[in-house]
């Protein structure tokens, strides 16, 4: 009797096997979740969170164009067209590519005449859809192109014929198209260059997802992110996490596949960034497979209404029949398939597409009425149609591939000897798909009785769930509370310091008397080492928190490292310690790192060998060299000194932060035992580390290598140093870097041959000084700028945005000397008003206000409108957290200045400004 049962019962535990298969993952499924899932929700929060989102419509578009002239023009249309026709941008692909022709007839650029001329007949082949007909014919009028002696030209017919290959299921030909083409990109600095590796790299992401190799797929998608924001080129977020979540759904991760649209879904109600409805349907999609119908349900109803594109909105009706069959409301499931299937021949929609859902529906109607038998039959139905699917696309893939061998010249010549070869691969597929399906068959069973064993642990395992949950918010609010707390912290300690070290700064200079000087002086040092103490403690909490954002950007090493010497040597040479310095020449090309950071790196570790070095000498060794990696450069900095040396007991505990080496130190010295453990950190986030070797009583020695890539801007000067010398040279005749050794102090008693230190150049009248002249004029004589500032501020009107009264005293105590005429506001409503009666020149900027802050009165100045929309703003904020950065940034701010805010810094950056809205009118061309 119990063995009849079994029997009887064994189609409805074998349909609720089948309908859970979708959750379970196999081994190669979980290492996908738990690496490359991970890593694709990383990519999607990222472009949710910096906003990396295209959002160009047919007004932006027209408005953009309207106030370029020339080439820029041309190069704005062959940019906008190109997206188009790739269908990063909706507007209409025809009359951009005739747009594009005309405007490069006008300007007489033969390459864009050409390259019009091939978009106009792509156009006319394609549709918004991305669907091409006539695709031989299409590839005819290609080929002249691929051969053209322009790369430009080949490089674009390489990608049109790569992108219309992947809608013919040629992806593989496709691909080694695509990547030919990339490879084809010479290496020199051009608009051209830059365009082309986006497109490159925007396609190959694509078509590793259309191959559904998931790895790929997302660390390509990572690198073109890199790439554009590198660039400064738009990024249509929305677009790549719809490829992700389509390849991702590929390999059944529903975990991942539900997080990306749920993601989708914020950044379509936030940005409208995507076709209505597109990413409720994703989400839909994911949430079904993954047997939550509820949520699923809820996603569709919240969008479906307001869908206008008519196959989006079939999917979506097919999949509220699927949740509502799988919450077991059956009236309402078998209305909506009805819904459904009159939608389809009202629109006369090809149902092969969506055949899996409606095969997934019947089977859930059916479990619905209770007739297992059917619904069993309906899920293998699925799954064979799955399968098929997988089947059809591979070998159509291998099909294009093996036709394409054929029409080579080394195929044609080992043509007979390949017969038999042939002959063996077929024996050998079939043999091969005869044990594939033999698996498949074993497999399905298995997951059968994983899904029956799933079902016993699932209230278990939801117990858990709930707990875990639980106890990560409480983790995540936690570490909030800690943010928000040292960001308070940091903020009201760095709001009084701003009104001493501003008043300190002043009366050090400009005191009646040397006392008052000296004692001015001594605030001033004290205030900067408290400022210290507040940044170092924010950058270790950012550090363990994850959250230390690096921000790299074309960097003249050389001319950093020269000026961080110049800075520590007066503090040496007070000491009575000899400072030497050396910077490989090499150097002075530009290298993408995180300038500020690797100067904190170098100030800390040069702060260190200042603490502990009474006597002798230090010396600062800075060289290059490549890496295995293509354009990487490994920069190696040596800090080598005459100091008392450690034993090993203190060097094992060196770089624990709060832990100096030992209490006799921590009373002779003090500080807080942050610096080195901030720069190991730093460093090892650049991609190098800090190592060190010490002896007692013969000194210390502290290596810090960082990474960086080749820049392909050219050398720069900046507004303090010039790198005069030209490649291969050194800067002055004195310094024969070739000859000097790599530091060792600590390794003999010796006493090490003499370097040369490194001299500066004025940028003016480009005389040399040495770095014992002072600079900073004295008291008595009146404020003469040096070289480089030639710009004057006098007649400059300048509004002060600060709630704090005694902020507005300190910066006046600045400004007014200057010859600078102040207004004053505590708010951003108070701002506005004055920017309506009053014609400002530059906005010094609060963030925290009442009423309105300062990046709300920011994005208000810049969306206004007004004559006064565009007028200069400078950022201030005693919040230094990056997020605060990125958010002056992105509200229109021009620079971001942290308090306490020195003279010389506020004064310096105005003229920056100015200096650069000079340039800008004159010598800017505007990149879209």
């Amino acid at each position: 009797m119990k063995k009849y049962r079994f029997k009887k019962y064994l189609p409805k535990l074998l349909m609720g096997a089948t309908l859970l298969i979708g959750p379970v993952s196999h081994a190669s499924e979980v290492a996908i979740e738990t690496s490359i899932g991970e890593k694709a929700v990383s990519i999607a929060k990222r472009v949710q969170s910096k906003k990396l989102i295209t959002t160009i419509n047919e007004a932006q578009f027209e408005k953009e164009l309207a106030r370029l002239n020339g080439k820029e023009k041309v190069d704005y249309l062959r940019r906008v067209t190109m997206g188009s026709l790739t269908l990063r941008n909706q507007l209409p692909q025809s009359v951009l590519a005739k747009q594009y022709l005309q405007e490069a007839v006008k300007a007489n650029e033969a390459r864009d005449l050409t390259l019009s001329t091939m978009f106009m007949k792509y156009a006319e082949h394609s549709d918004t859809g991305g669907k091409f007909k006539d695709f031989d014919e299409l590839r005819i009028k290609l080929v002249p192109y691929l051969d053209s002696d322009d790369w430009v030209v080949s490089h674009r017919a390489k990608i049109f014929l790569a992108i219309a290959e992947s809608y013919t299921l040629d992806v593989n030909t496709a691909l080694s198209n695509a990547t030919e083409a990339y490879g084809e990109i010479p290496n020199e600095q051009s608009i051209y260059v830059n365009e082309a590796i986006i497109e490159s790299l925007s396609l190959i992401a694509y078509l590793h997802n259309l191959l559904n190799n998931p790895e790929l797929a997302v660390n390509a998608t990572e690198d073109l992110i890199n790439r554009q924001l590198a660039l400064g080129y738009n990024i249509d977020g929305a677009n790549l996490i719809n490829n992700l979540i389509y390849s991702l759904g590929k390999w059944q991760d529903f975990k991942t596949t539900s997080k990306l649209a749920k993601i989708l879904v914020d950044i379509e109600d936030e940005n409208s960034a995507t076709v209505t409805g597109l990413s409720q349907l994703r989400l839909a999609q994911t949430l079904n497979d993954s047997t939550d119908y509820k949520g699923s349900l809820v996603a569709i109803d919240s969008t479906i209404d307001k869908v206008e594109h008519k196959t989006i909105k079939a999917n979506l009706l097919i999949n509220r029949a699927i949740a509502l069959a799988g919450l077991g409301r059956l009236a309402e499931a078998e209305r909506a398939y009805k819904d459904y299937q009159s939608f389809k021949t009202e629109i006369n929609l090809e149902s092969n597409n969506l055949k899996s859902r409606e095969l997934m529906a019947d089977a859930l109607i059916a479990q619905a009425h209770g007739d297992m038998q059917t619904a069993f039959s309906k899920m293998q139905a699925r799954n064979r149609d799955k399968i098929q699917r997988i089947l059809n696309t591979n070998n159509a893939g291998t099909a294009k591939l093996l036709a394409n061998l054929e029409n080579t010249k080394e195929r044609q010549a080992e043509r007979e000897a390949g017969l038999q070869r042939e002959a063996n691969l077929q024996k050998a597929k079939a043999e091969q798909q005869r044990r594939i399906n033999q698996l498949l068959f074993v497999l399905v069973g298995l997951l059968s009785i994983a899904a029956l064993l799933s079902g016993i642990f699932a209230r278990y395992r939801d117990k858990i769930s709930k707990q875990l949950a639980i106890k990560t918010r409480e983790a995540e609010d936690a570490d909030r509370m800690k943010s928000e707390f040292l960001g308070m912290v940091s903020h009201e300690l760095r709001t009084p310091l701003n009104g001493i070290v501003g008043i300190a700064d002043l009366l050090s200079q400009k005191a009646p008397t040397q006392d008052l000087r000296q004692k001015a002086g001594i605030i001033l040092e004290s205030s900067n080492q408290l400022t210290h103490v507040v940044e170092s403690i924010v950058d270790m909490s950012s550090i363990d928190g994850n959250k230390m954002d690096l921000y790299p950007e074309p960097t003249n090493v050389y001319e950093l490292v020269t000026a961080r010497a110049q800075n520590w040597a007066p503090s040496f040479e007070d000491k009575g310690v000899i400072f030497t310095s050396f910077v490989e020449s090499k150097l002075a090309d530009t290298v993408d790192l995180d300038k500020d950071r690797f100067a904190q790196c170098l100030d800390n570790l040069l702060s260190n060998a200042a603490k502990f070095t009474s006597e002798g000498r230090v010396h600062l060794h800075v060289t290059g060299q490549p890496t295995e990696i293509e354009n990487e450069m490994q920069i190696t900095a040596i800090i080598a000194d005459t100091g008392q040396g450690m034993s090993e007991e203190v060097q094992s505990k060196l770089f624990t932060p709060f832990l100096q080496a030992d209490s006799s130190m921590t009373r002779k010295h003090g500080g807080s035992g942050l610096g080195l453990a901030i720069t190991r950190s730093l460093a090892r986030l650049m991609g190098g580390d800090v190592t060190m070797m010490s002896n007692e009583g013969r000194g210390s020695e502290f290596t810090i290598t960082i990474k960086g890539q080749k820049s392909a801007e050219t050398s720069y000067i900046s507004e303090n140093i010039a790198i005069v010398a030209p490649q291969g040279e050194t800067l002055a005749e004195d310094i024969q870097p070739d000859n000097i050794p790599q530091p060792s102090l600590i390794e003999s008693t010796a006493e090490p041959a003499d370097y040369a230190p490194i001299q500066a150049v004025q940028t003016g009248n480009m005389d040399v000084f040495s770095q014992e002249e002072d600079l900073t004029p004295s008291p008595e004589e009146p404020r003469q700028a040096l070289a480089y500032d030639k710009e004057s501020l006098r007649g400059l009107k300048v509004l002060i945005v600060d709630d704090v009264a005694a902020n507005h005293d300190v910066i006046k105590l600045f400004l007014v000397p200057e010859g600078c005429e102040c207004y004053e506001a505590l708010n951003g409503v108070e701002a506005l008003k004055i920017l309506e009666t009053q014609e400002i020149d530059i906005i010094l900027m609060d963030v925290r206000m009442p009423e309105m802050d300062g990046i709300q009165a920011t994005q208000a100045i810049r969306s206004s409108g007004r004559e006064f929309k565009d007028t200069s703003i400078i950022a201030l904020t005693a919040d230094i957290a990056s997020e605060t950065n990125a958010a002056c940034m992105a509200a229109g701010a021009d620079i971001f200045l942290t308090k306490p805010i020195m003279a010389r810094d506020l004064i310096e950056s105005i003229k920056f400004i100015r200096r650069f809205e000079d340039f800008d009118e004159t010598q800017v061309i505007n990149v879209a």
